[in-house]
């Protein structure tokens, strides 16, 4: 029991100190370089943004003027900001001819905007940070074919074919002609009953396959905070890769009554995916014509509230048969 209760004020101690930590104001001055993809510098790029304050420091901290800031870099790309930060900072960097960029700096995280209060002197350190933000350049966007699919499984153990310009199974599930992607869920559902209630403990297999020889998918991550993307508006790279691409994906889910036992049950936002599909070829076996595009988060199966098995997945596909999957704003080809 004392043990326990040793345990239970250790945790009480370790979460006021957090607490204290993230609601204790500090001097920050973070030296920003905005470069493009390539490393140059871009000069005349305006910064704009603030830190998060707690509600009652708005209204009674006299150094609330010092939270929010905008400047403009410099010929070599470089912008000093000095402000008083609680736990976060959030800011946005443009310029015309280029996406904008969002970012979030959670101060205190072990990641690479980490930073430390020194409570005696009210700073953040390092001091200065040094801070690179990237811009991506515009170059030449097109119309795509785009959706965000949600959509029921036809029949659980089967492969069936769903087209991407069409936005739907191939026939006779839909309206679909040509199988881009072939998907294929299996699994086992169980109602376990507990002493808290009824519960639903299930595992899903998803196989997803292509149809043509050069055909497949390369996934990959970016940035997420607090469920948005970190970065660039254009989120994933102007092209797709040249080569890679696997001809088979897999994803599995298991949802469990004990928590450490589960598999992919929230969504992965911070996924990304290439695909390449209807690839053709020439007499040497040559690679001569495709069609390329890419998907944001997850590609999933889940078990909906009635029991039936539904698929999840957002894409772009471009029909001009290049790598590029820089996508046309407000413009959709698929109606």
């Amino acid at each position: 029991m004392i043990k326990r209760m040793n345990t239970f004020l250790v945790v009480l101690l370790v979460l006021a100190d957090y607490h204290a930590l993230a609601f204790e104001r500090g001097e920050a001055e973070f030296n920003f370089k905005v470069i493009d993809e390539k490393g140059v510098p871009v000069a005349d790029a305006l910064m704009h943004g603030g830190a998060w304050w707690p509600p009652k420091a708005l209204e009674t901290d006299p150094a609330r003027k010092l939270k929010t800031f905008r400047v403009t870099t410099d010929t070599n790309g470089c912008a000093t900001v000095r402000l008083a930060v609680y736990s976060d900072l959030n800011f946005v960097v443009k310029k015309e001819g280029f996406y904008e960029t969002l970012e979030t700096y959670d101060l205190g995280l072990s990641d690479l905007h980490k930073m430390t209060l020194d409570r005696q002197l009210e700073r953040w350190q390092p001091w200065p940070a040094k801070k690179t933000v990237v811009l991506k350049h515009i170059r030449k966007p097109v119309p795509m074919y785009s959706k965000n699919v949600l959509t029921i499984l036809p029949e659980q153990g089967k492969p069936i074919g769903y087209d991407l310009m069409k936005g739907d199974w191939v026939a006779p599930y839909g309206l679909g002609i040509i199988s881009d992607l072939v998907i294929n869920v299996t699994g086992v559902v169980s109602n376990i009953q507990t002493r808290y209630g009824a519960y639903r403990e299930y595992d899903l297999q998803m196989r997803v396959t292509f149809s043509n020889s050069g055909d497949g998918i390369v996934t990959n991550s970016v940035p997420v905070h607090n469920e948005s993307y970190q970065g660039s508006l254009l989120v994933t790279d102007h092209e797709t890769p040249a080569d890679g691409y696997q001809a088979e994906y897999f994803f599995v889910k298991r949802k469990r009554f004990r928590r450490d036992e589960n598999i992919n049950v929230e969504p992965r936002r911070s996924q990304i995916a290439y695909f390449r599909v209807r690839s053709e070829r020439d007499g040497t076996g040559r690679l001569k014509r495709a069609y390329y595009g890419s998907m944001l988060g997850d590609l999933r199966a889940d078990i909906e509230i009635d029991g039936r098995v539904s698929v999840s997945f957002s894409y772009a596909i471009n029909p001009d048969g290049t790598r590029n999957v820089e996508r046309a704003k407000g413009v959709n080809l698929l109606r």
